[in-house]
């Protein structure tokens, strides 16, 4: 009971997590197995868990775990109110700066008024045509009318859910204005975000007059966050290097910002306890600046609880500041525990507390060189971060870095400096501009070697590693054993002899146990790998996955002996699918190595999706066939798979590929010495019949009616077109004869992927019509 607030606060989170992903009774059920056992259990097991664990402990925990429940539940029915919304009239206040997307603009807007009834303030964007010349202002308020849009869920498995990540940010989801917006009133925000919003636009403005473009996005996004200006090769290059955190206002950042300000107060002599009080005033108004993003809201709260603390004499408890400050973020927004940037700030900033002082106590041989001991500290702090950070950024991002600690060197050196100079300069600019420019000189140097310090990083091909997706059944495990050792280290150093004398005699015996029976352990462990291998082995079922990449098609093929075999991947000139869609999809699915790609054509919306796939995981084999025209999708593709070395297998009318026992790949189309000139490269796309067994799919492309007549005509007489399965040629486009061919295949199944005329899911009305028609 020394720390009530910690133990609350991990009832609060577990309340949560289960009212998102579980039932309350089997929660309920479970506290009553364990109660029952806790209290009639006399064995020494139950004995020492009594010596962690009392009556109080268990009540607050359980008080807590149904308020986050309760909590969560309640937000879930409110927001799914929301979603059952078409048309609105809103009155709401603008609360953020204009979002540039390609044809609208975005603001979040937070409403207080939906079809004349009151409502709680709940955010939502709105989305203005940029032809529609409403230009918003900060603090306004205004009223408007719009189609509601209800943000999409997870549309793969293990995909993106959009509707999770905007809960995450507090937001109800977007309003197409449709009519102009009329403007309420002016200025209809608090004083302090009216002029915290002021002073972020005027540092934004000063920035523009001191930097170059190549270096003022990055000065914005240390200082404020801000990475508008910061281009996508920038952000790529610091998230491959593993310093994305550095765009994003940190703890560490905070470190410096409080470590600016008190160099400051020391320098004019302003006394300790008043200038911990002036620092959590300015630290308040900071997080405003840069809009409560959860790890500065962190490392503020932590702050303040610390300078409170001294200010009053009282000693600090590290782990009641981490429980307070969690338990005010989650109460705030519980959809936080869902925020990446929540779960990497708090899984760093406990990695750093529980294991950095084991690191350094670690003996090395001593210097007097502080270099030398500010890279060890480094290195140690990195190190401690990482463990807890580690099965985090694995499951999210699908990726682990081999020179994370290089790269944190780096940045451990440089952003103290970088950090309180730019404040320096911010501060200066409000003074003189002029002034502040002798100093840029200096600075625009730092961000310089930083800059060009992640490009070479990036570089590396081990700074960036892809890997499958952990189970969370491994992440438990991994967190298990992590915490295990860490109450083993905390008993053996603690007085409570009795559980270190049970702790050391069941060491001794686990030890003795090993001793003896290693060989059969090792018998055993064959076993386990021997079974695993032949389960491998064994034929199972066909499976195919139909994957959505947005407009275009695209289909993964999992043989009965656990080949992979993609069919066309979607691909868009503005989006890339197969960074953003295709290979998390592929590594949420275990497949990092893929036996064949097939590309039926060179369109950007079959094809383009694969350049990333073909530069980031392993691929065997690529099946094209011979092109009527080159394109520059085709001399791209070309230029990969010779710099990767992937087998390209060039297929015509009448080829059989054996992909294994009893499946095959038979080729009907394109007929290279025939090529079809009307749009030829759609008419010549392959057409392909994967058969197995008594099963088939028929691939269609992008073939358009003249091609679709031709196949019909040259397998009229034979049963080669008909399938189980068909994809409908063209996303079931006006171009193409889909009735012909559903009335001559007749399959059991038609597949329709999304068109440029349709929307996600929803094919032009006449190809429905024929569907409906014909029973499919």
């Amino acid at each position: 009971m020394k720390r009530p607030v910690l133990i609350a606060t991990i009832g609060f989170i577990i309340g949560i997590i289960w009212g998102l992903y579980l039932n309350i009774v089997l929660f309920i059920l479970g506290i009553i197995c364990l109660f029952f056992i806790y209290t009639i259990a006399k064995n020494r097991f139950i004995k020492i868990l009594k010596v962690f664990i009392n009556k109080k402990v268990f009540i607050i925990f359980i008080l807590m775990f149904l308020i986050g429940n309760i909590y969560i539940k309640y937000l879930e029915k409110d927001y799914s109110n929301i979603y059952k919304l078409n048309n609105v009239n809103c009155i709401g206040t603008v609360i953020s700066q204009r979002q540039e997307k390609e044809y609208t603009n975005l603001y979040i807007v937070c409403i207080e008024n939906i079809n004349n009834k009151k409502v709680k303030k709940r955010n939502v964007y709105i989305s203005i045509n940029k032809k529609n010349k409403n230009e918003l202002k900060y603090g306004e308020k205004i009223i408007f009318e719009g189609e509601y849009i209800k943000p999409d869920i997870q549309r793969n498995y293990k995909g993106f859910d959009y509707s999770k990540y905007l809960k995450s940010k507090g937001i109800y989801g977007t309003v197409k204005v449709n009519e102009d917006i009329k403007v309420l009133k002016q200025n209809n925000l608090d004083f302090i975000s009216i002029i915290s919003y002021k002073l972020r636009n005027k540092i934004i403005s000063n920035s523009n007059k001191l930097f170059p473009k190549e270096t003022q996005g990055i000065f914005l996004g240390i200082l404020l966050g801000y990475d508008e200006l910061i281009t996508d090769e920038v952000k790529q290059n610091f998230s491959d290097s593993n310093l994305s955190h550095l765009l994003a206002v940190s703890g560490t950042h905070v470190s410096f910002v409080v470590l600016g300000i008190a160099m400051l107060f020391k320098l004019i002599k302003i006394p300790k306890k008043a200038s911990k009080i002036v620092t959590c005033i300015i630290l308040l108004f900071y997080l405003y600046i840069i809009n409560f993003t959860p790890s500065v809201t962190r490392a503020v709260i932590m702050c303040i609880i610390a300078s409170m603390q001294m200010v009053l004499n009282r000693k600090q408890d590290i782990a009641t500041t981490i429980s307070i400050s969690s338990l005010l973020i989650l109460i705030s927004n519980p959809y936080k525990i869902l925020n990446i940037g929540f779960l990497l700030s708090y899984a760093g900033t406990i990695g750093i507390i529980i294991f950095i002082q084991k690191f350094e106590n670690i003996k090395t041989e001593k210097t007097k060189l502080k270099l030398m001991k500010m890279l060890k500290s480094i290195c140690f702090v990195t190190i401690s971060a990482q463990i807890l950070i580690f099965p985090i950024t694995m499951y999210y991002f699908n990726t682990i870095s081999l020179t994370f600690i290089i790269s944190n060197l780096i940045a451990g050196l440089i952003i103290g400096p970088i950090t309180i100079i730019g404040l320096i300069i911010i501060i200066l600019s409000f003074i003189s501009i002029k002034f502040s420019s002798i100093i840029v000189k200096f600075y625009n140097f730092l961000l310089l070697i930083l800059l060009r310090s992640t490009e070479i990083i990036a570089r590396i091909p081990i700074s960036k590693i892809y890997v499958k997706t952990p189970s969370i059944v491994s992440i438990l495990v991994y967190y298990s054993i992590v915490i295990i050792i860490f109450l083993i280290i905390i008993i053996k150093k603690s007085n409570r002899y009795y559980l270190n004398n049970k702790l050391n005699e069941l060491i001794t015996r686990l030890k003795k146990f090993i001793k003896n029976k290693i060989v059969m352990l090792f018998i055993i462990s064959i076993v386990i790998v021997s079974i695993f291998f032949i389960l491998d082995k064994i034929p199972k079922e066909l499976k195919l996955n139909f994957i959505d990449v947005g407009q275009g098609d695209c289909c993964m093929v999992t043989t009965p002996y656990n080949k992979k075999i993609i069919i066309d991947s979607g691909g868009s000139e503005t989006y890339d699918i197969g960074k953003n869609t295709l290979v998390p999809y592929l590594l949420d699915r275990g497949v990092t190595k893929i036996d064949y790609i097939i590309i039926s054509h060179f369109d950007t919306d079959h094809c383009k999706g694969f350049e990333y796939v073909m530069e980031n995981l392993k691929i065997k084999n690529a099946i094209i066939s011979k092109q009527p025209e080159e394109s520059e999708n085709y001399r791209e593709f070309l230029n990969i798979a010779k710099r990767r070395k992937i087998n390209v297998i060039v297929v015509n009318k009448g080829d059989s590929l054996k992909i294994e026992k009893d499946l095959y790949l038979n080729v009907l189309w394109p007929e290279s010495k025939n090529f079809i000139s009307e749009n030829s490269l759609n008419n010549n796309s392959i057409v392909c019949k994967l058969i197995y067994k008594n099963f088939s799919v028929l691939f269609t492309g992008d073939i358009e009616e003249i091609a679709e007549e031709k196949i019909l005509n040259e397998y009229e007489n034979s049963n080669a077109l008909k399938s189980t399965i068909l994809k409908v040629a063209h996303h079931g486009s006006k171009s193409s004869s889909t009735q012909e061919m559903l009335d001559k295949i007749k399959p059991k199944i038609a597949l329709i992927g999304v068109g440029e005329n349709n929307k996600f899911g929803h094919p032009n009305n006449d190809v429905l019509e024929i569907l409906k028609k014909l029973r499919y």
